[in-house]
């Protein structure tokens, strides 16, 4: 009896230890294949954008939201529909060694993607960017950052909602300096169109800033209350831009003294909200022509500030 037991406590011993050995070679395939390529990867996808950091270098980058309603579809749309959509901006113009680099961030309460079409002059894919308070399936990031270093235009998707649909043109630059040009001066170098273009820069006054945010007192030069805050466009290549208030009260687009030239929208209606005098609609467009560095506001709403770094062709 004490034989059979034995060999029962042997063979026990064998099973366990078998299965010890096969679950140490799982771990370690996953720790030494399957790990290391998922990190590969990840890597891929962000190793575009090396070396740029949008904090300490803003002028360099341009910020591309995904809307709040993007993950419903507009009205009229069909598969295979190309209408622009559920972006903002939706056509955006960058120029290599200037402001080639674009950080999407999702502003939507779904989660969405950047994606690349097939036939692009180069491929990037930002995988699953994060919805406010809607978390992606698997993992997530809250913004992605790619760098275009390729020139064309390229069109993107996002891959849960095929109705989203944005554009980039991607130019050769100069990656000239914003250093004004002899000569020049604050007087005649600027110029306004009363209706936008479609080839402009789009901004927006964004939903909301008409509310201060966190922390805001007088005298404060944090950027706050446009999208982007931050613009950099280059004379003769992409120097128009387009302000559309998305608020619903109203505000202005205004420079401030010491701008080198000097702009002002006038009251742009809001979302269901009029101006109390005269309005100059819900958008405006303004050309700039003189190189150098903006800072613009809101006549009505102090906190409200943006910038453009306007650079010589």
């Amino acid at each position: 009896m004490s034989d059979m037991s034995a060999k029962g406590s042997t063979a026990v011993g064998v099973i366990v230890a078998l299965l010890i050995i096969g679950a140490v070679g799982v771990i370690g395939f996953y720790q030494f294949e399957v790990a290391p390529s998922q990190l590969l990867t990840i890597t891929t996808t962000t190793s575009s954008s090396a070396g740029v950091n949008c904090q300490t270098s803003p002028s360099e980058c341009v910020n591309v939201t995904m809307i709040s309603g993007a993950s419903s579809p507009y009205s009229g749309y069909a598969s295979g529909s190309t209408q622009l959509y559920g972006y903002s901006p939706l056509t955006l113009t960058v120029v290599i060694g200037v402001n080639n680099t674009v950080v999407f961030t999702n502003q939507d309460v779904a989660f969405h993607t950047a994606t690349s079409n097939t036939g692009d002059p180069a491929s990037f894919d930002s995988g699953c960017i994060n919805g406010q308070g809607a978390t992606c399936p698997s993992s997530g990031a809250s913004s992605y950052q790619f760098t275009f270093t390729v020139a064309g235009t390229y069109l993107y998707h996002c891959d849960y909602h095929p109705w989203m649909q944005g554009k980039i043109i991607v130019i050769q630059g100069s990656g000239a300096s914003p250093t004004p040009s002899a000569g020049s001066t604050t007087t005649s170098a600027a110029s306004s169109s009363a209706s936008a273009s479609s080839s402009a820069v789009q901004a927006t006054i964004v939903s909301g800033a008409s509310v201060p945010y966190s922390g805001y007192s007088s005298g404060s030069t944090q950027l706050y209350g446009y999208s982007p805050v931050n613009i950099t466009v280059v004379i003769g290549v992409n120097n128009t831009v387009t302000w559309t208030n998305m608020d619903s009260s109203f505000h202005t687009v205004t420079s401030v003294s010491g701008d080198p030239a000097s702009f002002d929208s006038g009251c742009l209606n809001g979302v269901g909200a009029s101006c109390p005098g005269t309005s100059a609609g819900n958008s405006f467009t303004y050309t700039f022509t003189v190189p150098g560095t903006y800072v613009y506001h809101c006549s009505y709403h102090p906190w409200m500030r943006g910038e453009v770094t306007v650079l010589a062709a």
